[in-house]
């Protein structure tokens, strides 16, 4: 008798074309890929990936699942950041090792030189060298040392200098086949500036500090009045090499860095991937843990959006307006933090799949329980991802 899967290609012209989205089990972070086949072709024609690092107690594991996600055999077409914080690039290294350096465009939220030299003292000095380490090679090719790599940098730029959400960027159009291209790419850069409040709110409070003011004299340092001018001081290699010598100051900025989960730059990037235009005729179906479950599901867009502020409203009504009616899956921005998440700004008004990445132990209570709650209320079905094997969740999307 044929069963679910059998009768699932049966009925889709699977041969032609097939993308399998994967959301991968990294942790407190963030590492989704999208592979393009054709026809009975082994290799896939594409790989796109969106993000690529976790937390840092769980990076040993974690770096095992990117190394055997691709082989030396692939290339990675497009490489995706959101922002710069550790959990979303600290295996970048690994990803982009893992193909022998095959990644042809890497595309980021536009970032000037200052934030990433802020944001490469700011790893070091709390150790994170993963991250420090892809931040200096971004900066490299920032100022046209590329090295002899063969990898395109692309910046998505924002016009808005006040801090609104704006859009930004080209739909980059994948050839599936022969004729007019029916998947595309659309970065688009927001603002974010409500983490770098955070960042500088915890700076503040850690400058109030008496035993911060005594240790800076104690150690020959400036006393630094406001996070603004600690920013512009991380901009002074003598000034990070003292922090660095003194453990009761690294440790202070260390905490105060890592417990925002956040960076400096004040710019995110959201990603649409799925069908061109409405109309196309294409089916998705899912796979977790060990679980072939077949859904008539024709919305097979996914919006990808890092740790954005959730937003629903203003994705749907401005930025992806023209692609709405074909996204199915929004990934759960900034691991399902309450935070993040206003109900006034995401009233659903349909079925959407929501994956959402987050460690099974974190320390940060993600993701939030109302939220959870809210989304199935709204008939939204959230999946949650962690670092354990069997919560990797997989679409395969088929055309109909």
């Amino acid at each position: 008798m044929e069963n679910r899967r059998e009768r699932w290609q049966r009925e889709c012209k699977s041969e032609d074309m097939k993308v399998v989205r994967t959301f991968h089990p990294v942790g407190q972070g963030a590492f989704y890929s999208e592979r393009f086949y054709e026809e009975d072709n082994p290799q896939a024609k594409y790989n796109i990936v969106y993000d690529c690092g976790t937390s840092w107690g769980a990076i040993t594991k974690a770096k095992k699942v990117v190394n055997l996600a691709f082989d030396k055999n692939d290339t990675i077409d497009y490489l995706f950041i959101s922002h710069l914080d550790f959990d979303h690039v600290s295996l970048a290294n690994t990803l982009i090792e893992s193909v022998d350096g095959k990644v042809r465009n890497i595309v980021l939220p536009l970032v000037y030189k200052e934030e990433v030299r802020i944001g490469i003292n700011l790893n070091y000095i709390a150790n994170h060298q993963e991250t420090e380490t892809f931040l200096r090679w971004i900066l490299n090719r920032v100022d046209g040392n590329n090295n002899g790599i063969d990898t395109r940098i692309t910046f998505i730029g924002s016009n808005d200098d006040k801090g609104n959400v704006t859009a930004g960027g080209e739909k980059i159009t994948l050839q599936i086949e022969e004729g007019e291209p029916e998947w595309v790419l659309i970065p688009r850069n927001i603002s974010a500036m409500s983490r770098r409040k955070e960042l500088l709110e915890k700076f503040d409070r850690m400058l109030s500090d008496p035993d911060f003011k005594e240790e800076s004299i104690r150690s020959g340092l400036p006393v630094v009045g406001s996070s603004d001018e600690l920013l512009h001081l991380l901009l002074d290699e003598r000034y990070v090499a003292g922090i660095i010598r003194n453990k009761k100051l690294r440790k202070a900025i260390k905490s105060a860095y890592e417990k925002v989960a956040g960076g400096v730059n004040v710019n995110s990037l959201l990603l649409y991937s799925g069908p061109a235009r409405e109309g196309l005729n294409y089916m998705m179906c899912l796979m977790y843990s060990n679980m072939f479950k077949r859904m008539r599901f024709r919305r097979v867009g996914c919006l990808y959006t890092g740790d954005s502020d959730c937003d629903i409203y203003e994705w749907k009504s401005r930025l992806y307006s023209d692609v709405w009616q074909n996204i199915g899956t929004v990934q759960l921005p900034h691991h399902g933090s309450l935070k993040s998440f206003e109900v006034k700004k995401n009233d659903i008004d349909r079925v959407y799949y929501f994956p959402v990445s987050c460690g099974s132990t974190n320390s940060y209570g993600h993701p939030s329980g109302k939220i959870l709650a809210y989304l199935m209320k709204k008939d939204g079905l959230p999946h949650i991802v962690t670092e354990m094997a069997n919560t990797v969740c997989i679409q395969e999307i088929v055309r109909w």
